[in-house]
């Protein structure tokens, strides 16, 4: 969709609705339209479907057939319609994907919502597990909190944005609200191993336990224990 606002292309109906990776990520077709591409100093129409879901440019098997393409892989490049070769570059991008606002939200005043929002990657293979988007300031008092999206997860992903000023804030559709990152999820179980090696190796939690009030039951004393252990790793141990 980018590359289509950016040309000004038209988007007419796609007998094609959807289409699946080879990871097994959807991808939702908008539309069909025609491409002018200058290949080699050949114009080289093409017909490509249109999708939110990916902002790379991506060529199929079937386009390479249809124009007599040879690839020489040893050398990596690739000749069109029996035109000149083309050298091929490897281009690495930092940025596996981007999140937009799936509608138009409104946030009142000091108030934290949750809000609709589509992944757009650079292809299907970038993402695969869990990614992070980080927090930052959109505009004036309107801020993106750092939310986990899961890429495998094909239902409706939100991310949560924090007003803090006394004004109403509006947010349109297709606001970009940052890149993500891919990050791993630790398992419950390695949290659990997590708190207990903080219950052992801080001797500031240990302190504070030691110190929890007397009258405390033996019920509210293992709660207060166990949730000085659970943040053990950020307790200043000054």
């Amino acid at each position: 969709m980018r590359l289509v606002r950016k040309f000004n292309l038209k988007v007419t109906n796609s007998l094609t609705k959807q289409l699946k990776a080879a990871n097994g990520t959807g991808v939702t077709i908008e539309g069909v339209t025609e491409v002018p591409l200058i290949v080699a100093d050949q114009l080289v129409k093409t017909y490509a479907l249109v999708s939110k879901d990916i902002f790379e440019f991506i060529i199929g098997s079937d386009w390479l057939v249809a124009h007599y393409c040879n690839w020489d892989f040893r050398n990596s490049c690739i000749s069109v319609n029996g035109g000149a070769w083309i050298q091929l570059n490897e281009r690495r991008s930092v940025i596996c994907g981007r999140v937009y606002a799936d509608a138009d939200v409104i946030i009142p005043p000091r108030v934290q919502r949750s809000v609709p929002v589509r992944m757009v990657v650079s292809k299907p293979s970038c993402v695969t597990g869990d990614t992070i988007l980080e927090s930052k300031r959109l505009k004036p008092g309107l801020y993106v909190g750092r939310t986990l999206v899961s890429g495998a997860d094909e239902g409706q992903k939100t991310v949560f944005l924090m007003n803090v000023s006394e004004d109403e804030q509006f947010m349109c559709e297709e606001t970009c609200l940052g890149a993500i990152s891919e990050v791993q999820v630790l398992s419950n179980e390695a949290g659990s191993e997590t708190s207990e090696r903080v219950f052992h190796d801080n001797e500031a939690v240990s302190d504070l336990i030691a110190k929890l009030p007397k009258e405390l039951n033996i019920q509210q004393r293992e709660a207060g224990a166990s949730l000085l252990c659970r943040f053990g790793d950020i307790l200043s141990c000054n």
